[in-house]
């Protein structure tokens, strides 16, 4: 069984590794975190956190598999592969059925862990498949020593590393990394600012900020490849007194 923070329909709000963002997608949201990262935005779904008001369940594979309402099905968190062998399981069973699956990790878990990066990619014509979008956990996160770097070469042009950029000093940190490890590697490199909301309204300084910087200094410096693409997060945008596209 796997533990299950919420099941719900929304805008898929940040790049999903198919189509971008604004796609109508199923969310299913597991519980469960090993990282503790400073910026989280979801710490309800965290295992020690039993915040008033947000209920989890445990939930059989054919369970989640009954309340799926769209096509798209977006497997967040939490972290959704920290549950083990079930959540591959159900990643099978999705792609089986002819959903298209992005699944929002923290990096943090090898993706050879139970022949996860072995399953299908690209739909070729055809609907069923999975793509990651991964995190690269920032010095702002505290969590950059627990990075699985080999997830690097296993990662293939439908996927994503995606940089959450808190500051300068993350921004100087992503350009590092690109230059060590994203040479060559095939997914796609998304920048995305952390975005703050204050008094029930989204700050979008430090987002503002960021763009500047992704246009004037480029990535590459020296290096050929495709420049990074920037992502903001539109649910903060649509529903900033929430914060998160499952509580408006």
């Amino acid at each position: 069984m796997l533990k299950v923070q919420s099941i719900f329909a929304s805008i898929d709000g940040e790049v999903n590794a198919y189509d971008g963002a604004g796609q109508v997608s199923t969310f299913i949201r597991l519980r469960s975190c090993n990282l503790r990262c400073t910026y989280c935005d979801t710490k309800y779904a965290q295992d020690q956190c039993e915040t008033l008001g947000q209920t989890w369940k445990k939930m059989e594979i054919h369970e989640i598999i009954d309340q799926m309402m769209n096509q798209k099905v977006t497997l967040t968190g939490g972290e959704p592969l920290f549950q083990g062998g079930e959540v591959a399981s159900l990643i099978a069973l999705l792609i089986s059925k002819g959903h298209d699956v992005t699944v929002e990790t923290n990096g943090s878990i090898p993706l050879i862990r139970y022949g996860l990066c072995y399953y299908p990619r690209d739909r070729e014509g055809h609907r069923g498949s999975v793509r990651f979008v991964m995190d690269y956990k920032l010095p702002s996160s505290e969590m950059e020593d627990r990075m699985c770097l080999d997830n690097f070469h296993l990662l293939k042009p439908q996927d994503v590393i995606k940089f959450v950029v808190s500051d300068t000093a993350d921004w100087f940190r992503v350009r590092d990394v690109v230059h060590t490890y994203c040479l060559t590697c095939l997914a796609r490199i998304v920048v995305s600012p952390a975005v703050s909301i204050v008094d029930g309204h989204t700050n979008l300084t430090w987002a503002v900020t960021l763009a500047n910087l992704l246009v004037k200094e480029p990535m590459w410096a020296g290096h050929s490849g495709p420049e990074a693409q920037y992502s903001l997060q539109l649910h903060k945008i649509l529903w900033p007194t929430s914060g998160e596209k499952d509580e408006r």
